[in-house]
């Protein structure tokens, strides 16, 4: 991965091991690719093992250069606002839940 510079202090084997324990799915293979890359492979055969297009990896690899590990998770997406309250969204939930469990043709 020549070009892009990729902080050193996680030897390879530290990122895999730490991808191996991470339960974010999508943050385990953003580890998996910067490993990838510290030891040698090229971008376009970290991009094919990790399914990331090159530009995502770029991206993947400048975040965890700016915050470390923790730069790979997803950020909250800014957005509308939530328009329910956390207990009208529970409220909802349970009704949805209660309505699924329920067999067809039976009145609530």
């Amino acid at each position: 991965m020549a070009g892009l510079w990729i902080r050193q202090d996680c030897s390879p084997s530290d990122l895999l091991s730490r991808a191996a324990h991470e339960e974010d799915c999508r943050a385990a293979l953003h580890l998996l690719a910067i490993a990838n890359a510290l030891e040698g492979i090229t971008r376009a055969e970290a991009d094919r093992l990790t399914g990331m297009e090159g530009q995502a990896l770029h991206d993947v690899i400048q975040r965890f250069n700016a915050d470390g590990h923790d730069g790979l998770h997803d950020r909250r997406r800014s957005g509308c606002p939530e328009r329910l309250t956390p207990g009208q969204q529970a409220a909802l939930k349970k009704g949805t839940a209660l309505n699924a469990a329920r067999p067809r043709g039976e009145a609530s």
